[in-house]
C-alpha cells in the first residue's frame, strides 16, 4: 500500500525518532533519580517542583522538534538526509506526518516514569494496548482506504500516541494524583542536575542516532534507497 519509497522514509526517520527519544529519556530519568531521592529524604516539596519542571523542560523540547521537524518537511531542507528526488517529497510527507504526535510522544514518555512512582503501571499498560489499536485501526484507514501513503503512515502513529498521552494525562488531571502540575512552582533551578544526571543514561541512545545516521548515508551512498527500504 505504501511501496519501497515511503518504507526509506521510514528508514531515514529511525535516527530523528532516536535523538528525540534520547533527549526525552534523559528529561524522564534525571528527573526520577532526583524525585527518588527526595523521597527518600521525605521532601516532597521538591518531588513536585521536579514534576513541574520536568514536564515544562519536556514541553518546550517538544515544541522545537515539532517545529523543527514541521520546518524541514514545509521547506524541503531534508536534502542533508537524502538526496534522492523521489525520496524526498515522501519523505517530507512522512516527517510531517509524524511531527503531529512528537508533543504526546515525549510527554506520554515522562508520565509513563512518573505513573511507575505512583504505583500506577498499569494505567501505563492500558495506554499501551490502546495505542496499538488505536494505531492498527488508524492504519487500514489511511494507508488502505484513504491511500494516504507516508502521510498516513506516519499520521496514524501519531494520532495513535495522542490517545496514549490522553490515558495517562487523565490521572494527573482527575485530582487522584500525588504529583500535580504547578506553573508557579517550577523549580528552574533543579534543571541542571536533573540534564546532568540524564545523560549517562541516554548516552547510548545517542550514540544510536549517530550511527543510524551512518548507516543511512553509506546505504544510500552505495546501495540507493531499495536498500534504505529494506533495512
Amino acid at each position: 500500500f505504501v511501496g519501497e519509497t515511503a518504507m526509506s522514509a521510514v528508514a531515514l526517520f529511525g535516527p530523528i525518532n532516536m535523538l528525540i527519544y534520547s533527549i526525552s529519556f534523559m528529561l524522564f530519568s534525571g528527573a526520577t533519580i532526583l524525585c527518588g531521592t527526595y523521597m527518600g529524604r521525605n521532601q516532597f516539596d521538591k518531588v513536585q517542583g521536579l514534576f513541574s519542571v520536568d514536564l515544562a523542560l519536556a514541553l518546550i523540547v517538544s515544541v522545537v522538534s515539532v517545529l523543527g521537524m514541521a520546518m524541514i518537511a514545509v521547506f524541503d531542507w531534508s536534502g542533508f538526509l537524502t538526496r534522492d528526488e523521489a525520496v524526498r517529497p515522501v519523505f517530507n510527507a512522512y516527517l510531517l506526518g509524524q511531527a503531529i504526535g512528537e508533543l504526546p510522544y515525549i510527554l506520554g514518555n515522562q508520565l509513563s516514569a512518573f505513573l511507575s512512582m505512583e504505583n500506577k503501571i498499569r494505567r501505563t499498560t492500558t495506554a499501551g494496548l490502546a495505542l496499538i489499536v488505536v494505531n492498527l485501526l488508524l492504519n487500514v484507514l489511511f494507508v488502505t482506504l484513504f491511500r494516504w501513503g507516508a502521510f498516513g503512515l506516519a499520521l496514524a502513529s501519531s494520532l495513535a500516541l495522542w490517545v496514549f498521552f490522553a490515558v495517562e494525562a487523565e490521572y494527573f488531571l482527575s485530582g487522584k494524583s500525588q504529583l500535580r502540575f504547578d506553573f508557579k512552582h517550577i523549580a528552574w533551578r533543579e534543571s541542571g542536575a536533573l540534564i546532568r544526571i540524564g545523560i549517562p543514561g541516554a548516552a547510548s541512545n545517542g550514540y544510536q542516532t549517530l550511527r543510524g545516521l551512518i548507516v543511512n548515508a553509506l546505504i544510500t551512498a552505495y546501495v540507493g534507497s531499495v536498500g534504505l527500504s529494506a533495512y
